[in-house]
């Protein structure tokens, strides 16, 4: 039995839902296929004893007026579907290093200001590079409107300088400008947001990373789920369809080109279009057949290493989140101001705290969330190589030996003494603690080796060198964290080029928003503030 779409979308992850969406507005009859029981990729939410979760949510920069987030949500049509609680602007990021502190503060001049009294002795190194990163990531920003990779290439030749700052590793730019060995730890604090070591990172990754965020951050009311509950809704109203619970067995050709998919149950859906978000390790190792994949692909996906996994703990427990002087702002713990241990191979092993810890309070950023007895959820995450759990791979999620469970057990133990460590006294009113683990990310979002952004973003796989979201496969598109940008932002992105890219447009005139129905945005610390119909969603939405 078959079923015959204009095209057909492997999975519902940001950039498969970006890419079905702008077919759909197109006039496309579309399908998504989910090989989960919920949309979402990395922004699905999930919930725990009546406690709501994100597995890849956190927050997003680049809301503000003019802002590229804005241009893409409004862009698809979902502008009004959403609301989105500003973090705190005097520190969305409060990174802890031993019994120092500094908070990322929205702006960069008054970022600059910050690190600069903060560092006095590097205060004018430190706002060098900071300039470097805004004059690096808005030349990157003007890259996206490249029409292919040899027009990227030439627009990379017109700027030699900013193209031989942006291939450099972070770590040349912070040795060049910077002496103190914590001030260039707090500078490359948010290097789990590209889950690389500072002397491996491109600066153009960091730059763009770090900038995102320049002008503050952002987090959806609902979590992570909203973004892509706005996304399906508007897939539907579009006219769009959605299965969950639908894993693809294979990308099915006629021999020259792709003429649809088959599910795992055997049934086949007809589309000359294919555009998978699953990552280039699925998509050419499993999905598709052998013979349709170059030997120059396979060994170039040989060579490709994966970016970092993660252990992730849920958490939840009582107290007065101002006595631990948290608000809804991020706290990132270092442990080390050597950052780069964060990545060694044996940093699973022994006891003692980890060297990095990323730690939100999802109910902080989102007052909704929080429950009537005053229960908040937290969220900490480790980076974690996939190899330290390959010993219990190919077994089944809930059915794993009893080594896995105690090796989770000591891994959460790890994970509280270093959330003691970042804010004091927490630990002991957490009461409920789950840990993923990469082989949890695998199961639940598919990823090759449980990876947080597909593809490393090393030097030879970003910018011209990154995966493109055309193919060699005619009919085959790709879109995701291993094609032209990662992240929430950066996966939708691609998803809405792909499109542009079957349809043979540009992906701004995929982009269309609604003046009527713009996004919301509200102070997260202060909902005394927000208008009265959020008000009553405040009240009526607090789980109890």
């Amino acid at each position: 039995m078959e079923t015959e779409y204009d095209a057909v979308v492997i999975g519902s992850g940001a950039g498969g839902l970006g890419a079905a969406l702008s077919l759909a507005r197109a006039g496309q009859q579309v399908l998504v296929v989910e090989q989960h029981d919920r949309p979402g990729g990395w922004l699905h939410s999930f919930t725990i004893e009546g406690h709501r979760f994100d597995t890849g949510v956190h927050y997003i920069g680049e809301l503000g007026p003019g802002g590229f987030s804005r241009l893409i949500l409004e862009g698809l049509g979902i502008g009004g579907r959403l609301v989105f609680s500003e973090m705190n602007p005097d520190g969305y990021d409060r990174v802890t290093i031993g019994d120092r502190e500094i908070r990322f503060p929205k702006g960069l001049e008054d970022l600059k200001d910050r690190f600069a009294d903060e560092f006095a002795g590097d205060a004018v190194g430190i706002r060098r590079f900071l300039e470097r990163c805004a004059e690096v990531r808005k030349t990157a920003g003007e890259f996206r409107h490249a029409a292919d990779r040899t027009d990227l290439w030439r627009r990379l030749s017109r700027s030699p300088v900013r193209a031989a700052q942006g291939v450099a590793p972070l770590n040349a730019h912070l040795k060049r400008d910077v002496n103190d060995e914590h001030a260039r730890a707090a500078l490359s604090a948010q290097h789990a947001y590209y889950a690389l070591a500072p002397d491996r990172v491109p600066f153009v990754v960091h730059a763009a990373v770090t900038g995102h965020y320049f002008d503050g951050g952002w987090y959806p009311l609902g979590g992570g789920r909203a973004i892509a509950l706005a996304l399906t809704s508007g897939l539907r109203s579009a006219g769009g369809e959605l299965r969950v619970r639908a894993r693809v067995r294979r990308i099915v050709t006629d021999g020259t080109r792709v003429t649809g998919v088959e599910m795992a149950d055997g049934k086949r859906v007809r589309a000359s279009t294919v555009i998978s978000n699953a990552d280039p390790g699925v998509t050419f190792n499993h999905l598709l057949d052998k013979s349709h994949v170059s030997r120059r692909r396979r060994n170039r996906l040989a060579r490709k290493r994966w970016s970092s996994s993660c252990l992730s703990l849920f958490m939840a427990g009582s107290f007065d989140a101002r006595e631990y002087g948290l608000d809804s702002g991020n706290v990132v713990h270092l442990s080390d101001p050597n950052v780069g241990k964060a990545y060694a191979p044996d940093v699973l092993a022994g006891p003692g705290p980890f060297p990095y810890l990323f730690l939100t309070v999802a109910s902080l950023k989102d007052p909704t969330a929080i429950r009537t007895d005053n229960r908040h959820t937290l969220e900490a995450f480790i980076p974690a190589p996939w190899d330290w759990f390959s010993r219990w791979e190919g077994t089944e999620t809930e059915q794993r030996p009893s080594a896995y469970d105690t090796e989770k057990q000591r891994l959460v133990e790890r994970i509280l003494t270093t959330v003691e460590l970042a804010v004091p006294g927490l630990r002991d009113r957490i009461d409920l603690a789950e840990l993923g683990t990469p082989l949890t990310n695998n199961h639940y979002v598919a990823g090759t080796r449980g990876s947080m952004y597909g593809i490393e973003k090393a030097l030879f796989n970003v910018g011209p060198f990154a995966q493109q979201v055309t193919t060699d496969v005619d009919g085959l598109w790709l879109c995701g964290d291993s094609t032209i940008a990662h992240g929430v932002i950066g996966s939708l992105f691609s998803g809405v080029v792909a499109a542009a890219s079957v349809l043979e447009t540009t992906w701004e005139d995929l982009l269309e928003s609604d003046p009527e129905n713009p996004i919301r945005t509200v102070p997260a610390d202060r909902p005394e503030e927000w208008p009265a119909d959020l008000k009553k969603s405040l009240k009526e939405s607090s789980p109890s």
